[in-house]
């Protein structure tokens, strides 16, 4: 999820100001589904959601790689 703040094209706009005022922030939350890049501009709620959701992710990616390693490793002590 990346969290963007943009300038508009509009001369006069206070994004454009010296020092800037960049519109946003946005939220932006891009994923594979069925090989192709989908991107989904959330609320600052959702955002927040949706980082506790990758952060669970993240550790289940993490607790099943552990496991994979344990299962291996009993393997090799069961083939002895």
């Amino acid at each position: 999820m990346v969290k963007r703040r943009t300038r508009c094209a509009s001369q006069g706009c206070k994004c454009r100001a010296d020092p800037p005022e960049p519109h946003g922030p946005y939220y932006d939350w891009t994923r594979k589904v069925d090989g192709k890049t989908v991107s989904v501009r959330l609320s600052e709620e959702e955002a927040r959601t949706v980082k506790e959701w990758i952060a669970n992710v993240r550790r289940f990616d993490e607790v099943a790689g552990k496991l994979e390693e344990i299962s291996a490793r009993a393997l090799r002590l069961i083939r002895r």
